[in-house]
Parts: C-alpha cells; structure tokens; sequence
C-alpha cells in the first residue's frame, strides 16, 4: 500500500486508458496507484514548491531497471512535441549515453508501456508561470545500464544488488555532467575539413551547434599539438539566438618547413571551446599528404 510517486504529479494525472495496468491505477494496493489526487503526496509537494521558487532548466529523475533515458512523453498520443524540444531530447540524451549505452525514448518506446502523471512531463508543461517556474527539459534515467538487466547479464530488478551501487553510480557520472552543460551555454563542435591536409599554410574550419539551452557568447580557438607550428586568432560567435542553429568558421594554421610529402605525417590540433565559463576540448587527428 502506497502512492507511486511517479504517478502523482499535476500533467495527464490519472488519465489513462482503461485496462492499462502500468499506466496509473486508482487502487491503493497496485505498485502504481496514482493516489486521492495529484499532488497528494507530500513529497510531491515539497518538490513542486521548491521548483516554484527556482530557475531550473533540466532536471533527471534517477530510477533503477533497465539502461534507458524515458523522454517526455508519458503519454505520447496526448501531446505533441515541437522541434525545439525533440531537438534536446534528441542531441542531449545522446551525448548523455556516449558512454553508458543508454538509450533514449518516449515512454512507450523506453520502458515499453505509457505513464500518467510522471514528474518528467509535468516538470516540461506542468504550472509554467506558477512562482518562478519555467519549462525545464525532464526526463527519468533508469540507471540499470549492465546493472540489474538480463541483456547485461544481471537480473531485472528495481533493487539492483549493493555490489553493484558504485559501478551503477560511476556509470551516471558522465551523462549528468552532459546534463548541467546542457541547462547553459553549451555547443557541438565538428571539424569540417578532409582527413588528408595538401598545403603547409591554409585554414581549418569547423562548425558549431548549439545544444544548450542559454545563448551566450562562444569562443572557438585552434590548439597546435603535434606537426602544427602556429594558429590564428581565436574565433568568438556572439550568437547563436536559434535552438540547434550552426555556424561555420575557420582558423588558419601553419606546418613545419621540415614536413615532408608522401608518407603521411600525422597532424593533431584541439578545438578549444569556451562558453558559460566552461572550457572544453576535442581533439583531431589529420595527415599530411597520404599516399
């Protein structure tokens, strides 16, 4: 006996359809009775005052089974999602499994059966204007990637053995960092250029996308590492006012006098991206004149 709290928040609150047992129940003694009403919890409540008074922006409800991130929606032939948002809830929770192999879905697609009242859809729609509150890109993470499920050689559980917290915990590590960055200003950075480089002087060019939901000023430089002797200025993109927009640059670079043609030579530079008081880099790997 007791209220699932992943049923009882204030978005499509007990509405599910009739003879879905995993959708919601209004019976005190199913694993997920949605309770007397939304928000009749006080944890709930605690949780959805707190979000009155603040700024968030993103928010991850961690759960335990299987190796998933459950998207908006719970329900989703109830709404529709414009291109904003499937555009974070496309790029975000796949920089967050990069590493984990976390796979990223609606309700149904994810965990294979629909959710009224989740705190992910009611956190993305739910009171917006109430206090401070704004739309804040939710999602539940269901943590059990190699943990607790069969594909991974463990058994399907929402308690997954003591033995394996740390690794379970170490495997989150990464996607809520990706998480934070995403609540700012934060960009994708892909080189543009060929793998083979021809000339000793030119300019590599890159593309940045923006993937955060803050607008800020972004500075991209070119860091030589191995084979490049010099770079030019730094390149600052003022803006990015669309959500997921690109914009192309480029910086020139110089190669030793003494590199040689026709056996390959390898190249490698870092994008050096600083937004938000953030810095971070990606490193590349090219080669003069192949054969």
């Amino acid at each position: 006996f007791g209220v699932d709290l992943n049923r009882n928040w204030g978005t499509d609150w007990g509405n599910c359809p009739v003879g879905d047992a995993s959708c919601g129940s209004n019976s005190p003694s199913s694993d997920v009775y949605y309770g007397t009403a939304a928000f009749s919890e006080p944890e709930t409540q605690r949780v959805r005052d707190w979000v009155y008074t603040r700024h968030f922006t993103a928010m991850i409800d961690q759960h335990a089974f299987g190796p998933y991130y459950s998207l908006p929606f719970g329900r989703p032939s109830l709404h529709t999602m414009n291109a904003e948002d499937a555009n974070f809830y496309t790029r975000i929770p796949a920089i967050m499994g990069k590493y984990n192999g976390m796979r990223a879905g609606n309700s149904p697609q994810s965990v294979n059966y629909e959710v009224a009242g989740g705190v992910k859809d009611w956190m993305l729609m739910g009171n917006i204007g109430t206090g401070t509150k704004g739309k804040i890109y939710g999602m539940t993470g269901e943590g059990g990637a190699g943990g607790g499920t069969p594909a991974f050689g463990g058994v399907a559980n929402f308690w997954p053995p003591a033995s394996q917290i740390v690794r379970l915990c170490q495997g989150m590590v990464y996607q809520d960092i990706q998480l934070a960055l995403a609540a700012g200003s934060y960009v994708d950075i892909q080189d543009q250029g060929n793998m083979n480089v021809s000339t000793r002087f030119g300019s590599f060019d890159f593309q940045v996308r923006r993937i955060g939901a803050t607008n800020e000023p972004v500075t991209v430089s070119l860091i030589p590492m191995e084979n490049v002797v010099a770079a030019g200025a730094p390149v600052t993109i003022n803006s990015i006012s669309t959500y997921y927009g690109t914009v192309n640059g480029s910086i020139s670079y110089a190669l030793p006098w003494t590199i040689q043609n026709g056996n390959g030579q390898r190249l490698k530079y870092i994008w050096r991206v600083q937004t938000g008081g953030i810095t971070y880099d990606d490193t590349i790997t090219k080669f003069y004149n192949p054969v």
